[in-house]
This record gives C-alpha cells, sequence and structure tokens, in this order.
C-alpha cells in the first residue's frame, strides 16, 4: 500500500504497514503525514531561527532512504533530501 507521505520513493515500513492493515490504533490514524517536515523542513527551519533553537533534533526515516529495506536499492530522492537538509 502506498501512502500519501510515501512521495519521492519511500518504501512504507513496518509501522506503515501496521497502521494500514490493522486496527491498532483507536482513532485509526496513521501517521502518514504527521508534522509534514519532509515538505516543510524549511518553514521548520526559519521558526527555529526566530526562537533562537540552540539545538534541533530530527530523525531519519530509513524506508526513504532504502525503500526495499535493503541496502542495495538506495533511493536517490532520499539521499538527495538529507543531503540538502
Amino acid at each position: 500500500m502506498k501512502a500519501h507521505g510515501n512521495e519521492s520513493g519511500k518504501g512504507e515500513s513496518r509501522w506503515d504497514n501496521i497502521v494500514h492493515t490493522t486496527q491498532i490504533v483507536i482513532d485509526g490514524s496513521t501517521g502518514d503525514i504527521a508534522c509534514d517536515s519532509y515538505n516543510k523542513y524549511q518553514e521548520d527551519i526559519a521558526m527555529l531561527k526566530e526562537i533562537k533553537a540552540q539545538y534541533y533534533r530530527f530523525s531519519i526515516s530509513w524506508p526513504r532512504l532504502l525503500p526495499t529495506g535493503f541496502a542495495n536499492v538506495v533511493n536517490p530522492a532520499g539521499v538527495a533530501y538529507y543531503t540538502k537538509t
């Protein structure tokens, strides 16, 4: 299943699969978009600068880099995303 948040070649994570195929989350939410930092990272950085944040922690979406879960298939769009951010 391809979720809205899987744009630019991102593969489906184990969590994506669980929430798309079961009723594990009471309200049915999936987190496909969440805070949408993939598309709004520049706004996020601007807000961090505005509040003079000294630290910022983010996580890497491994399915965005390795869409099949194996290192022999690397998503160029994922590499480009993390390289520019």
